[in-house]
């Protein structure tokens, strides 16, 4: 999955940089936004700032660990 198809399952969120947002977290009763979600290297990384595990988050919106990784299929290059 891309992050856009990741971040729009929650509330509240903040574009903090190129990749970079922050929302409220779906695993706990979040007032203010927790959450740090983040493209990087055709991965989704999250980090909830106050300490829910990551699993936990992506089961509460109805996600797995694999749609962190984005399917970007490489063509290998033939050497000659």
């Amino acid at each position: 999955m891309y992050i856009e198809e990741i971040i729009c399952r929650f509330q509240g969120v903040k574009k903090i940089g190129d990749k970079s947002y922050q929302c409220r977290c779906s695993n706990h009763d979040d007032s203010k936004a927790s959450l740090t979600i983040t493209e990087d290297n055709n991965k989704i990384l999250m980090h909830c700032h106050a300490g829910c595990d990551t699993r936990n988050i992506l089961e509460a919106i109805g996600l797995t660990e694999r749609d962190l990784f984005n399917d970007i299929k490489t063509e290998k290059t033939k050497i000659v």
